[in-house]
């Protein structure tokens, strides 16, 4: 069946996108890295410093969202790349929650992941949930030297994990992409993906 010039001008509209997208990851492989390293850090610390460990794992969480998932959205949406990079800096700095929930639809209308919904397997909030009740805590604990407690560090951890190892890896395998430990992304067909470790 035919497509009608509508139905033809948005599927290569989307096609443009999805090829803007994934050529985003492969020009930075390593773009989660960063968030990979803070969850790090906060895994480290968890014992001896919930606190600390509260606040890297939220910092990974946030990087991950929005360096390794917003950002690569914006410049798969824009025709050009410096506009890609000029909304993509306004973005990573907002905290106006609506942008980034329009964001967030965005991000699953693209890829069908949607974090208003998912979540972990023992949590009852969905991930975006539990993520923005986790950065108040956060922020109690960075502008008020506020006391955490071990689970809420527990709990960072977790949203943490579950941000690198399950949401950023289906955002690529929706693009047709693969991870590598690192992580790093591959478009590679003819090597052999592994899976992503925490």
């Amino acid at each position: 069946q035919a497509l009608d010039d509508a139905e033809l001008y948005d599927k290569i509209v989307d096609d443009f996108k999805t090829s803007r997208l994934r050529a985003f990851y492969v020009q930075d492989p390593l773009v989660a890295q960063p968030a990979q390293g803070a969850l790090h850090e906060a895994q480290a610390l968890l014992t001896a410093h919930p606190r600390a460990a509260l606040v890297f794992a939220i910092t990974a969480a946030e990087v991950c969202l929005r360096r390794a998932l917003l950002t690569p959205l914006l410049h798969g949406t824009f025709h050009t790349e410096a506009s890609g990079d000029l909304l993509a800096h306004l973005v990573a700095g907002t905290k106006d929650e609506k942008l980034i929930k329009a964001l967030l639809r965005i991000l699953t209308a693209h890829t069908g992941v949607d974090l208003q919904i998912c979540r972990r397997p023992t949590a009852t909030n969905p991930l975006w949930q539990e993520m923005h009740d986790l950065q108040a805590k956060r922020n109690t604990v960075v502008h008020q030297a506020a006391a955490t407690s071990p689970a809420d560090a527990q709990q960072a951890i977790g949203v943490a994990e579950a941000m690198l190892a399950n949401v950023f890896p289906a955002v690529i395998t929706a693009l047709g992409l693969h991870l590598h430990e690192g992580p790093r992304v591959c478009d590679s067909p003819k090597c052999s993906a592994t899976s992503l470790v925490v």
